[in-house]
């Protein structure tokens, strides 16, 4: 499928992903946090096809880890995933945000909007 970065604090729900992703073949790199997240992003051996981060993290902020992750990569599609009252609309008009996903969503959706936001030009 693609090269993913997962940015996620919540180690289960990471975990879900992560498995998941790979099991369809996707390449996987998770991040706990904003300054993990931001290591992985340096590394130019690294290419990633997308960048999935959760808005809130507990170290970081995904909006933030989406705007600098853009600057530096700007050919890598970024997806945001929020359980956040934040209007949707509001995330989008941000240059750095590709995608939307609001929580809950089903394995199923999430892959639907990864395919989704890659084929977004």
């Amino acid at each position: 499928m693609c090269n993913i970065l997962i940015i996620e604090d919540h180690i289960a729900l990471r975990s879900v992903m992560v498995l998941s992703l790979t099991n369809k073949g996707s390449s996987v790199w998770e991040a706990e946090n904003g300054p993990q997240a931001m290591k992985l992003i340096n590394d130019s051996t690294i290419i990633f096809d997308i960048i999935i981060s959760d808005l809130k993290l507990t170290k970081g902020n995904g909006k933030e880890v989406c705007k600098e992750a853009k600057n530096k990569r700007p050919n890598t599609k970024t997806l945001l995933f929020t359980g956040s009252t934040i209007d949707e609309k509001e995330l989008l008009a941000d240059p750095h945000i590709d995608n939307v996903l609001l929580k809950p969503a089903g394995l199923s959706e999430l892959k639907a909007t990864i395919i989704e936001t890659l084929e977004r030009r």
